[in-house]
């Protein structure tokens, strides 16, 4: 699978491949517990650098969870990095995949990062990977928790069924087209909060 991340940049965000330097500043953002609080995915306490590492080095190895590639994601506006996605569970032969673990700093949550992000990673998947269904599943787990705070289920909602509309849970390209490219202006969809 080759990755062309020049293809992955908008107007909010840009992608670039996971690369080893990108551990430590990594590391310092994920300690945020907010961004934990309902997926568990790394713990806070003595065990979080433990658990960091193994959640780092994971997303590193491209040939685990049946395949991937991780991307740091970046803010046009400064360059700085505000979280981390993936294409996982990469079955060429059947030209699928998923895209998540995705997570962000508290700062950018309920803007425009995350909807511009999953639409750059869905177009990808279908014109550059020439994928016909991509996944850009969202944590089922957050919505409908008692107490889970509503604009990140609303986010959710709002980014995975209704912006992306046709390209969003379980998107499949159509058949009778050879790019996504030629559904009507898929790359401006609106994105603002």
């Amino acid at each position: 699978m080759t990755i062309d991340t020049a293809l992955l940049r908008g107007r909010h965000v840009y992608l670039e491949l996971l690369q080893p330097v990108h551990r430590e500043p990594l590391r310092q953002m994920a300690r945020d517990e907010r961004i934990w609080e309902f997926t568990k995915t790394l713990l806070p306490g003595e065990v979080f650098d433990k658990m960091f590492d193994a959640y780092f080095d994971t997303a590193l190895d491209t040939g685990a969870m049946g395949g991937q590639q991780a991307f740091v994601i970046r803010q046009v506006a400064g360059d700085a990095m505000i979280g981390m996605t993936r294409f996982y569970g990469i079955i060429a032969a059947d030209k699928r995949l998923e895209i998540g673990y995705t997570w962000y700093i508290p700062a950018v949550w309920g803007g425009v990062h995350n909807k511009e992000c999953k639409l750059l990673l869905l177009g990808h998947a279908f014109e550059a990977l020439d994928c016909m269904q991509a996944d850009p599943g969202i944590d089922i787990l957050i919505i409908g928790i008692p107490g889970a705070p509503d604009v990140i289920a609303d986010a959710l909602y709002r980014t995975v069924c209704t912006d992306i509309r046709d390209y969003a849970s379980r998107a499949r390209k159509p058949d009778s087209s050879p790019s996504i490219a030629a559904l009507p202006a898929w790359r401006d969809l609106p994105i603002e909060p």
